[in-house]
């Protein structure tokens, strides 16, 4: 038989102590991997957040309601990189607004439609679903649509017959941001029906517009506000941005995965403390054995 030394000792001491850190090395990399799993989820949860919010309110970054000011004053001023107009053209007798996007605006708000199709040609019009219970019609696309529309003077008014091309998604209610401050305007805001654009339906009528601006890069909301002032326009604006505290959805989420992500770290640091502690105390076992048979501080 083979006599034990102490460098087989030695040895065999080692090799145990290899298998036990490749577990430890095993269970902290499988550790990293969860937490990064679950960092992942959470950018997931905000970017689906903030999405959803989007769709509500659009890409634009501030909205400035009943301005005159000339969209090439923003983007010559470093204020915005791009500005899309909202054209209100007419007032219906229910107190609905009507507008025309221009391409900017259109790309910024996403305008889309559950049924149909935005129009395209003059005498084509699109309403949102609220917008139509609000008149008390019961009708869908393709049906003929007759609206008295009065200008921002209120002095003229007349009656159009449209057809009704789509209907939109319900967007104008979550872009009014609940609890921000507007003052009142006739030919301020966001239509809830839409015509094609280019088509005037009061001739002579006064026509508003609505300012949805894009920044650029070093730009936000007090900066915007500031730079408005300095070039002499006092505005109010309606500032957007996602707050995933407005979202109940991705808050219960965020928590949930906040909760897994701490117990995850917390058995985590539990574990790697608990197994140095145990590879600590066998170390101690072993040094103190082949101490008391003789071993030199070289093979221990």
């Amino acid at each position: 038989m083979k006599a034990l030394t102490m460098t087989h000792m030695s040895l065999s001491s080692l090799r145990h102590r290899r298998t036990s850190y490749r577990l430890l090395l095993t269970g902290i990399i499988i550790s990293i991997y969860f937490v990064c799993v679950l960092a992942l989820a959470v950018q997931g949860t905000m970017a689906a957040s903030d999405k959803r919010y989007r769709d509500q309110v659009g890409y634009q970054d501030a909205a400035i309601l009943g301005s005159d000011i000339p969209p090439h004053v923003l983007t010559d001023n470093g204020l915005a990189s791009r500005v899309g107009v909202i054209h209100v053209l007419a007032r219906t007798d229910t107190d609905l607004l009507v507008g025309a996007l221009d391409a900017t605006a259109q790309t910024l708000l996403n305008r889309r439609c559950v049924a149909g199709r935005l129009p395209e040609q003059p005498g084509e019009i699109a309403v949102e679903q609220s917008a139509l219970a609000r008149m008390r019609l019961d009708i869908g696309v393709g049906d003929s649509i007759t609206l008295t529309l009065r200008d921002a003077s209120s002095a003229k008014s007349v009656e159009t017959t449209f057809t009704l091309t789509g209907i939109l998604t319900e967007q104008t209610q979550a872009q009014a941001q609940p609890g921000t401050y507007v003052f009142y305007q006739p030919y301020a805001g966001f239509p809830e029906l839409l015509v094609s654009p280019g088509q005037i339906l009061i001739p002579l009528g006064v026509v508003g517009q609505t300012l949805l601006v894009s920044y650029p890069p070093g730009i936000n909301h007090t900066s915007f506000n500031e730079g408005l002032n300095r070039h002499g326009y006092d505005e109010w604006f309606i500032p957007y941005g996602n707050d995933l505290l407005r979202d109940e959805a991705a808050q219960a989420q965020m928590t949930l995965f906040l909760e897994m992500g701490l117990a995850l770290v917390l058995t985590g640091c539990v574990g790697i403390a608990n197994a140095f502690q145990t590879q600590m105390a066998e170390r101690r076992d072993q040094i103190a054995m082949m101490r008391a048979v003789g071993a030199t501080k070289r093979q221990i």
